[in-house]
């Protein structure tokens, strides 16, 4: 049946905003539920809801559209549903087919009893990529994925996939074969509670899918017994900004997953498969809510992220990465970890957000590396972030590089408050020959990290590199110890709180010296107007062009410079920003 009322009259007025097709163009509504006034009656037909759905021609003039109103009075337990071929909105909310508007719930979708296989399968066919459209539903208890998407570009408003199995993806499902496939969430759509028996607890998308995750979603409580036990990406692209602002923060993110390796987020490529390109933070404002990977748990590897295989680039921006966990005795990489060659970028955009610390990794947990990890060859640059709270019950409460030419770069970051017997830990005696792993630390603050019995940890062909830096610890605590690798460290322009094990520094503009922060008792370690580590270092191309907020560098404060306008750390000393030893901001 074809319905123009009574959607032609507020078509036509789009008109005006937008460019239409045609000026006659409609859209055809059809109505599924029980009793008077449904074009497809449950308690009439036996699968009333996939008539309709059949009911959509496959060829429809441009500028029409079909919708399927689902109303919550209907019954939709025990059936599969499947879109093939096909461009269509399917909405639900309506408490009746009589119903004007959506009401506050969801119409549910339930795979009690239905044929093994995903609950809703959305299939456009191998010509062309269909446009689909789900909308105030609620896909459950399905065994083979709540939804399977394939040859289509499917948007989610307002959708909640709930306590569905399969072997992967037994939330959603996306592959991306030719001719490809899009997944966006938006609306307050989330995946909770789904259990996979391999990859992909919430979200399984592969070949060259892309996936685009709004603020206003979440992916929450779902499990993996392999990787990914909230998204699971092999060769797809994805934008993840999942993440509220203030209280909406608490339930929309990516939370208390788990899974083996890549509790939150596991994002892999093999051999010679196509890239995974994942961004999380992508296009927000300051001013806005950022990205929460939080509270996941990896029993292996990679509590919050694991970025794994040569293929792959994670960049992350203005993202909070905390309280995620790796529960093994010798596991690693409790925030995020990078292995076998993949690139990880850690990044702030903003000098600004809506609270402090633009980009934070804290809280988390893990034997090794408790913050970030670089394994295997991997690549891993830190920059503009707050490091902060982070406990490795072995060593690395900040870092671990080991193996293979891992290298991890550090530059204007706030590194304090984290617990273990080293912040960072290079080339672990444990293991695996080849033992060369290198970090580079630049215009970086490491203060008041607790239990460290070294700063610095390395080992074997392990390789450190301080250079603009604040090392700020007990006296008696080494700055960095290296074991059978001390001509493997090197040093210039730095202000340390000891000399002891200070080997190979340049003596005349790296110090040990009371570095001069704002109030570091309340978590402030920019710098007073007198510090130390003001002016302290030449200008070389060594510096970023701005410090950990974004203040230029240099700025060349009234005090005599020692040997050039530059300070020390990850804060620029700012007559501006009136940091003067009177203030704590």
């Amino acid at each position: 049946m074809r319905h123009r009322a009574p959607f032609a009259l507020p078509l036509l007025a789009l008109c005006g905003l937008f460019a239409c097709a045609q000026a006659d163009a409609a859209v055809s509504l059809m109505r599924v539920g029980a009793g008077a006034g449904c074009d497809y009656r449950t308690d009439v037909l036996p699968d009333a809801l996939q008539s309709a759905v059949d009911a959509v021609p496959t060829s429809i003039p441009a500028g029409d559209a079909y919708v399927i109103r689902v109303a919550r009075n209907g019954n939709y337990v025990g059936k599969n549903v499947r879109v093939f071929d096909r461009s269509v909105t399917i909405e639900g909310g309506f408490d009746t087919c009589a119903s004007a508007s959506p009401g506050t719930a969801n119409t549910e979708i339930d795979g009690t009893g239905a044929v093994t296989g995903p609950q809703v399968y959305i299939d456009g066919g191998n010509e062309q990529r269909r446009e689909v459209t789900l909308r105030g539903l609620t896909v459950k208890n399905s065994n083979g994925s709540g939804l399977f998407v394939r040859s289509a570009n499917l948007r989610l408003d307002d959708v909640i996939i709930t306590g569905n199995t399969a072997t992967s993806g037994a939330g959603i499902r996306i592959t991306g074969e030719w001719p490809g496939a899009t997944l966006r969430m938006y609306g307050g759509s989330s995946l909770t509670n789904n259990t996979a028996t391999t990859g992909g607890g919430g979200i399984h998308c592969s070949n060259q899918a892309t996936l685009d995750l709004a603020s206003d979603t979440a992916v929450i409580g779902n499990t993996a017994a392999g990787s990914g036990g909230g998204i699971y990406i092999h060769g797809c692209d994805a934008t993840i900004n999942s993440g509220g602002a203030g209280f909406a923060g608490l339930f929309l993110n990516i939370s208390n997953n788990q899974a083996a390796t890549g509790g939150g987020i596991a994002v892999s490529s093999s051999g010679t498969s196509v890239a995974s390109n994942v961004v999380i933070g992508a296009g927000l404002s300051g001013s806005g809510p950022r990205p929460l990977i939080v509270n996941n748990t990896a029993s292996g590897a990679g509590g919050g992220i694991l970025a794994l295989g040569q293929h792959v680039q994670v960049s992350l921006y203005d993202a909070i990465v905390a309280g995620n966990s790796v529960t093994a005795p010798a596991g690693y990489g409790g925030g995020v970890v990078a292995t076998e060659g993949a690139n990880v970028g850690v990044a702030r955009t903003h000098a600004r957000c809506a609270v402090e610390h633009c980009s934070r990794i804290s809280g988390n947990s893990a034997a090794w590396g408790a913050a970030v990890a670089a394994i295997d060859g991997a690549d891993v640059t830190v920059s503009g972030t707050r490091i902060e709270g982070n406990t490795a019950a072995q060593g690395g409460s900040a870092y671990l590089a080991r193996r293979q030419n891992a290298r991890l770069r550090s530059a204007n970051n706030v590194i304090v408050g984290n617990t273990g017997a080293s912040v960072v830990e290079i080339s672990p005696a444990s293991a695996t020959a080849p033992r060369a792993a290198s970090v580079l630390f630049l215009g970086d603050t490491l203060a008041d990290n607790v239990d460290a019995v070294r700063v610095v940890a390395a080992h074997a062909e392990g390789q450190v590199a301080f250079g603009r830096s604040i090392v700020n610890a007990s006296a008696a605590v080494p700055v960095a110890t290296c074991s059978a690798c001390v001509t493997q460290v090197t040093m210039h322009c730095n202000v340390f709180h000891s000399e002891t094990n200070v080997a190979h520094r340049d003596g005349i503009t790296s110090i040990n010296a009371n570095p001069g922060f704002v109030n570091a008792a309340a978590g402030n370690y920019r710098l007073h107007s007198a510090a130390w580590a003001i002016d302290w270092c030449p200008e070389n191309t060594g510096f970023l062009p701005f410090d950990h907020e974004f203040s230029p560098r240099p700025v060349n404060s009234p005090l005599p410079d020692v040997s050039g306008p530059y300070d020390v750390g990850a804060y620029e000393w700012n007559a501006n920003l009136f940091q003067d030893g009177f203030e704590d901001r």
